[in-house]
């Protein structure tokens, strides 16, 4: 058993967030199931602004290779 003391709104966010990611009990979010995935390791949790980063990188990343696919080949038997 784990008590927390959160904001009365958070065991419902808890139990939408488990459902919208598979941890479902009875047709719920399964909140348990979840933080002890949470808690293990077994689900990882990233801070918003470095996913934002990470996501941006990827675009720029995306963006490079295409702009490469567009280059005409080089003949490389000269």
């Amino acid at each position: 058993m784990f008590a927390a003391r959160t904001d009365p709104k958070t065991p419902e966010l808890l139990k939408q967030k488990a459902l919208e990611r598979g941890f479902v009990y009875g047709g719920q979010g399964a909140t348990g199931e979840f933080l002890d995935a949470i808690a293990s390791d077994k689900y990882v949790l990233i801070d918003k602004e470095i996913w934002k980063s990470v996501l941006q990188l990827c675009e720029k990343v995306s963006i490079m290779e295409m702009s490469e696919a567009k280059k005409p080949p080089t003949n490389l038997s000269n």
